[in-house]
């Protein structure tokens, strides 16, 4: 106990401990603060960086699942101007892989406490008719555009046409 008011004592003076003594508390600290920059300090912010990246995954999830379900609600109200969005959803989650948007089907299907099995396998079956409905809308605007392009340049090529008859007679 005399040793440490002693050792008190001389830190209160301003009296440096040997240089022996300076380089082993030197050694010890950085020892520590090693074991806590690799070891469990890591650890701990690892933790709290996958816990952070699956709160904003959960939340970006919930916002893209609330925007789907909308884009499906409204499409005939916006004459179909939301089937960018649910393609650009289908891109963005079974083509680019991200994590930030949310199956299809899982949208529409409430999350019911246990039921996880069930509300999984409804969401599975869902899932595939969005997918369907989502390729049979889209072959629809193709055909209707291709179709709309018949019906434009249609009349002017009937014009050309008749306008090169009309020349052949004159």
């Amino acid at each position: 106990m005399e040793q440490t008011q002693t050792k008190q004592m001389a830190a209160l003076k301003g009296y440096r401990p040997g240089e022996k003594e300076y380089k082993q508390q030197l050694e010890s600290r950085r020892k520590k603060s090693k074991q806590g920059a690799t070891g469990k300090g890591v650890q701990a912010a690892g933790k709290g960086a996958q816990a952070a990246s699956q709160v904003v995954s959960g939340l970006g999830k919930k916002i893209t699942a609330e925007l789907l379900k909308n884009s499906w609600l409204y499409l005939i109200e916006t004459f179909g101007a939301t089937i960018l969005y649910i393609n650009f959803h289908f891109f963005g989650k079974y083509i680019a892989g991200s994590d930030a948007f949310c199956e299809f089907g899982e949208e529409v299907i409430p999350e019911i406490p246990g039921m996880e099995s069930a509300t999984k396998e409804v969401s599975s079956f869902a899932k595939w008719v969005e997918i369907i409905a989502l390729f049979l809308l889209d072959f629809l605007i193709i055909l209707l555009v291709f179709f709309l392009v018949i019906v434009l340049v249609s009349p002017v090529l009937l014009a050309i046409g008749v306008i090169q008859w009309i020349q052949n007679i004159i």
